[in-house]
Parts: structure tokens; sequence; C-alpha cells
């Protein structure tokens, strides 16, 4: 039986209010200062309000650890959520791996298919931030492989240093993608 799966996927380095989105999901190593890049974006727009949550060790960023804020009209997304990727020291595939599952069955429960992902570079070498996001497409992808319908918009916010590293990965990611898919995937490097 023939299906429908669309799927949009943007990667940009636009402003962080200059997108509508369902919800952000940012995807924390532990201890982030949010003392750069989108994350400190997003806290200063949240009036130090993750800065808060981090010292009072309510944030985190450890392995498993799922945390939900309610943005109150602060940003445009209804929903805040972050997934904890634990220590930089012990980053690998494996890692990846628990994180995305955590974050798409939660994704899932709550009906959030338009979304918005934030990724810290804050003390990550480049290569891990590239690879992250590399994977973190093609462990969604997969995931929307064994979806037999449905409608994903994922914008993935790109810290502007990076954006020539990734003007390619179109290319590298057409043959994950299941023939049936309806999928565009745009990269904007000005």
């Amino acid at each position: 039986m023939q299906y429908k799966m669309k799927v949009d996927l943007l990667l940009t380095s636009k402003d962080l209010n200059q997108l509508r989105y369902h919800a952000v999901v940012g995807f924390l190593f532990e201890n982030e200062a949010f003392s750069s890049g989108y994350l400190r974006q997003l806290n200063d727009r949240l009036e130090n309000h993750l800065t808060y949550l981090r010292e009072s060790q309510l944030l985190t960023g450890k392995q498993q650890e799922v945390f939900l804020i309610a943005p109150q009209e602060k940003i445009n997304a209804e929903k805040i959520l972050f997934f904890g990727l634990g220590s930089i020291n012990t980053y690998s595939q494996d890692m990846i791996d628990i994180a995305i599952k955590k974050a798409l069955l939660t994704l899932e429960k709550l009906y959030i298919y338009d979304l918005l992902i934030l990724i810290s570079s804050e003390n990550i070498m480049k290569d891990i931030y590239i690879d992250l996001i590399k994977s973190l497409i093609v462990s969604l992808i997969n995931y929307w492989n064994e979806k037999e319908k449905g409608e994903f918009k994922i914008v993935f916010l790109i810290e502007e240093q990076y954006k020539n590293d990734l003007k390619n990965l179109e290319k590298e990611l057409r043959p994950y993608f299941n023939p049936t898919f309806d999928y565009s995937i745009l990269i904007e490097v000005d």
C-alpha cells in the first residue's frame, strides 16, 4: 500500500525570532553555560531562565534528561524541550542514538511535528558539531522511514561559522530517504 509522508528540513542561520514553530528542541551537553550562539540568544529571550535552571541543577544536560519549559510568549514557540546528551568526553554515536530515541518518543507523545532544533557549539570542536547535526538528521530520517504517514517540519538553527561546512549535506542525505517520501531539504548558505 502506498503511503504519504512529507518531510521539510531546513538548515538556517536566521535569527531565532524570525521563525515560527510549535516547539524548540535543544540538545545539551552537561553543564552548558548558555554563553554563546543560539542557546545564548534563547537564554536572553527567556530573561536568563536557562542559566537559573542550570545553576539550580534542574537543567543539567545529563544523558537521558528531558526538560520541558513553557516560554510564556517570550519566543515564537509553545514549548521548549531540552534533551541531555551527557558529558562531551563520552561523545559517541550511542550517545546520539539514546538522545534521539528519547526525543522522538517524547515529541510523538506531545504531538509535536513542527520544531526548531538547537545544538550548542559552546565547548565542542567543529568536527563534533558537524557530526552531531548529521547524526541527528540521519536518526530522524531513519525514524521517518518507519512511519507510514505524517508531516514533519524541522528547522535546524546552524551557527553562522559552520554554514559552509554543511552546504553539501543535501547530497549526503538523499540516499537515506525512502523513495516514497515527499521531502525537501533546504540549506541556506548565503
